[in-house]
């Protein structure tokens, strides 16, 4: 059953936003007319001309909402379970013109639900009678893929009970796959076997074609695999402490490096961290090469490698002797290698198709929004929205384009919604949404989404949270 004390509204917000000194003059956040719906919203999905979400009200608990972009207002799709009781729907996954989840009506356990995003063509399709529990959605080669109960197993379904099937890869027990991601027309998974232990799978969607990649740790002792990449046409993974090159076969995997955790592409590379080293691979014995050693203390270690397309982010551990860990940028060369600092965060954040932005701290600005491009030239401070050593702690961030950066920071104003092209002149408040109502706390804004052109983002209005839209005008 919901609680009342937990209801929020919804606002939105446009996907291009002009940069101004005044954003307060140029920005007009409009709220939509959604009555008093509370909703707490998530798992923003893009169905044809309308945004489905899931939403939570007291008088109808957590269920599937859709917010129609032509008329701007939101709508319930449907009380699955009657009442004040929430069906939560889960893992919108959108296929073949419709959007498939997890939910519990109440009354047959969770199930498999599909929606076109109206009350009348959301039903339960049965494609799989007696199964239940669906989870780990991908979609692949036009087909959808979700893990069951059914064994548990890989179930698979072009929408249709006739094209549905449990791809029963294992003789004898259950496979219970998990962490699904597509790769190229297939879907690739790691499962856990009484023979093999936790591995890495594949499948195309068929029996025949569904197989062990490979066992990275021989018999039934776990490999733990990683989530696989591509790079080009090369497959590669971690597991058991080792990197892996695959054509997807037993015979056709061989190791790569030792001692790896993690591989993360960045361009037309791959990188990983093993000992105390940066290494760059093509996905051959002969191109994997150390790119530079990095200084940690005793029993310190790197970790966290984050790739995009100019370069990667990473972090040297203090170990056992403590202390604060460093974080290293590089564009994928020794002489392009360098410590940006301590910090006290993950190397998490978004790029834009030009930059990486991340929050990072320094002893002078405090956490802030900074942005590189892999070289030490481009990496930056954006802007110190606190100035002086107090944090605005950004984060929520979201690349609407190249240059067009929303995140949610705190000016000492409360958490609110600012716009970034980069630059500390182009950084501004879009709107102080909460303090108009004269509240002390921020909006919070996050949650960002495309769609139709806008895009949506929930935020704290002085008395709840509501859905806002600005189109930059």
């Amino acid at each position: 059953m919901a609680n009342p004390a937990n209801a929020v509204l919804l606002a939105l917000a446009s996907a291009t936003i002009a940069f101004a000194q005044t954003p307060s003059a140029l920005f007009d956040v409009n709220q939509l007319p959604i009555d008093t719906l509370s909703s707490s919203p998530r798992q923003f999905v893009r169905l044809g001309s309308r945004v489905l979400f899931t939403a939570t009200t007291p008088a109808l608990g957590t269920e599937l909402w859709a917010l129609e972009l032509s008329t701007r207002t939101a709508t319930l799709v449907a009380d699955l379970a009657v009442g004040t009781a929430s069906s939560s729907p889960d893992a919108l996954t959108a296929f073949a013109g419709h959007v498939y989840f997890a939910a519990n009506d109440g009354v047959h356990g969770p199930q498999l639900w599909r929606t076109d995003g109206t009350a009348a063509g959301t039903i339960r399709p049965d494609l799989l009678p007696g199964s239940s529990a669906p989870s780990a959605f991908a979609v692949a080669n036009g087909k959808l893929f979700f893990n069951s109960n059914t064994g548990p197993e890989l179930v698979v379904t072009d929408g249709t009970a006739a094209g549905t099937q449990v791809l029963d890869i294992l003789p004898v027990g259950s496979l219970q796959p998990r962490d699904l991601v597509r790769i190229g027309t297939e879907v690739w998974f790691s499962a856990s076997t009484p023979a093999f232990g936790n591995e890495l799978w594949r499948t195309d969607g068929t029996q025949a074609g569904s197989s062990l990649v490979f066992d990275a740790n021989p018999g039934p002792a776990h490999g733990s695999p990683r989530r696989p990449i591509e790079l080009g046409s090369e497959r590669l993974f971690a597991a058991n402490n080792r990197l892996w090159r695959t054509d997807g076969t037993p015979a056709g995997t061989s190791e790569l490096a030792v001692s790896v955790r993690e591989v993360v592409a960045a361009g037309n590379q791959a990188f990983f961290l093993s000992g105390t080293g940066l290494w760059s691979t093509l996905g051959t014995v002969a191109n994997t090469q150390l790119v530079t050693t990095i200084p940690v203390p005793p029993f310190g270690f790197l970790s966290s490698p984050t790739g995009f397309d100019t370069g990667l982010t990473f972090l040297a551990e203090p170990g056992l002797g403590g202390g604060s860990s460093t974080r290293w940028v590089s564009d994928g060369t020794a002489i392009g290698t360098f410590a940006l600092g301590a910090t006290t965060t993950a190397p998490t954040g978004v790029y834009d198709g030009s930059h990486f932005y991340f929050a990072h701290a320094t002893g002078s600005a405090g956490l802030e929004l900074w942005r590189t491009d892999g070289t030490q030239a481009g990496t930056t401070l954006v802007a110190d929205l606190v100035p002086g050593p107090v944090s605005s702690s950004p984060h929520s961030m979201y690349a609407v384009a190249p240059g067009d950066l929303l995140f949610s920071a705190d000016n000492q104003l409360g958490r609110e919604l600012w716009n970034s092209d980069g630059t500390a002149a182009g950084t501004a408040l879009i709107r102080n949404l909460a303090d108009e109502t004269g509240s002390s706390q921020g909006s919070n804004a996050r949650g960002f989404v495309d769609a139709g052109g806008f895009t949506y983002f929930a935020a704290f209005d002085g008395t709840a949270d509501v859905l806002w839209r600005t189109d930059g005008t």
